[in-house]
C-alpha cells in the first residue's frame, strides 16, 4: 500500500482470513512488513489493530495461535470475526473507535463541548483540508 495514506490515519485495521491461512512465516513477514511501514510514517502512537475474520468457517488451531501471538508480540488487541454472521464486527468497531477516540480526540472534543457550554451558540467552518475552525463570535444565535 502507498505509504500516502498513512499521513493522516489515527489508526489502522489488519485484517485477514484465518478459514485458509498462507504459511506461518508468510503471513507474518507480510504483517510485519505492512506495520513497519506504517509506523516509519505515524509513529508508535497509532493505535494498530488485527482481526481474524471469517471465524464462521473451519480455522486452522495452530495458524490462529501464533496470529494471536503474533498480536501480543507487537502490542495489538486480535479478535475473531466473522464479516458473514456478524459475530464480533460491532465490538471491533466500537473498540477501534474508542481508541482511536481517547488517544487522539478527547481534549478536542473537550475543548468543543466546553465552547459550546460557554456560548451557548458558534458556527463551525468545515474546511476539508484538516483545519476546521471554530468562530467563538456567536454568529448561530
Amino acid at each position: 500500500m502507498n505509504k500516502t495514506y498513512y499521513r493522516q490515519a489515527h489508526g489502522a485495521l489488519l485484517i485477514l482470513d484465518i478459514s485458509s491461512p498462507k504459511g506461518k512465516g508468510e503471513i507474518k513477514k507480510e504483517l510485519e512488513k505492512w506495520i513497519e511501514g506504517f509506523r516509519e510514517v505515524r509513529g508508535d502512537e497509532v493505535p494498530i489493530f488485527l482481526v481474524g475474520n471469517k471465524c464462521d468457517l473451519k480455522e486452522e488451531e495452530e495458524f490462529v495461535e501464533g496470529v494471536e501471538e503474533f498480536a501480543k508480540e507487537n502490542n495489538m488487541i486480535f479478535w475473531k470475526t466473522s464479516a458473514k454472521v456478524g459475530t464480533n464486527v460491532d465490538l471491533v468497531m466500537k473498540s477501534v473507535v474508542n481508541a482511536v477516540y481517547e488517544k487522539h480526540f478527547k481534549g478536542q472534543i473537550e475543548d468543543f463541548q466546553r465552547i459550546v457550554m460557554e456560548k451557548k451558540s458558534l458556527c463551525v467552518s468545515l474546511t476539508g483540508n484538516g483545519q476546521n475552525q471554530i468562530d467563538r463570535s456567536g454568529c448561530c444565535s
